[in-house]
């Protein structure tokens, strides 16, 4: 049977180095990044911020990029190797404390389109996160940047559920027998980045929690798309607002 080596020893370095792709980032000097995978999700927090830039020129694994003092905000392209791609980079130019505004559907009959969730740990489909950090390990987000996610949305008057998020690399092989059983197990949500970001931040030692509105479900065994209705649209306002809150407390952050 073939194997491949999964998680690098943390004493190995890599070859190529995010460094190399760093310097737009070290240009700006952001200590705090939002990243969104929609142009919807990108342009609310755009809306939600009183003064900010355009980059002209975009970090590797970036589709358009803006500043905002000590914040960036980010649109990766979607899927885990993209958005790890990009966060080692922003990571490498000097970020430190990570807020991912993402959309995910409901394999739970508790949870609901157009309601909030906030992703307390992970269950591990993807690829990626088994570079970063051992099988056995639960992938969770930041204590610190979780209560200050979690401030923020309570401040913003916006109610949000808590639980497990299962990201996965292939979403048309979602069927009915994993959703059955990943939600007996108190996972919530599907998305596709969450549980890599998680991974990426913590073997990188660096602040991530993320929230996700739920756009689709899937849980009845059918396939019920809601990512236009006025329940999602009206929730992914509120959290924009909410994320770019959190963002600023945490780009103004020492530690």
């Amino acid at each position: 049977m073939i194997k491949f080596i999964q998680t690098v020893k943390p004493d190995e370095e890599p070859i190529v180095k995010p460094t190399r792709f760093s310097d737009t980032v070290k240009l700006y000097g952001f200590r705090a990044a939002i990243i969104t995978f929609t142009s919807e999700a990108y342009t609310l927090v755009k809306n939600a911020l009183n003064r900010y830039e355009e980059l002209e020129r975009v970090p590797l694994g970036c589709l358009k990029a803006l500043s905002s003092g000590g914040l960036g905000v980010f649109r990766s392209y979607f899927g885990s190797a993209a958005s790890a791609m990009l966060t080692e980079v922003l990571i490498a130019g000097g970020v430190r404390y990570f807020l991912v505004m993402g959309a995910a559907g409901s394999i739970s009959k508790e949870v609901k389109a157009g309601d909030v969730v906030v992703p307390t740990w992970g269950l591990r489909e993807e690829g990626v996160s088994y570079h970063y950090v051992e099988p056995d390990v639960v992938v969770k987000p930041d204590p610190l940047a979780l209560r200050t996610l979690e401030n923020s949305l309570a401040e913003t008057g916006l109610g949000f559920k808590t639980g497990g998020i299962w990201s996965t690399d292939a979403p048309f092989m979602e069927t009915l027998s994993k959703v059955r059983e990943y939600s007996d197990m108190g996972v919530l949500v599907v998305d596709m980045e969450m549980t890599d970001l998680m991974a990426v931040c913590m073997r990188r030692r660096v602040k991530l929690a993320g929230v996700v509105t739920v756009t689709d479900e899937l849980y009845s065994g059918y396939w019920k798309p809601m990512f236009d209705s006025d329940v999602v649209t009206g929730s992914e306002k509120k959290v924009a607002y909410a994320v770019v809150k959190a963002g600023k407390k945490l780009s103004s952050k020492n530690v």
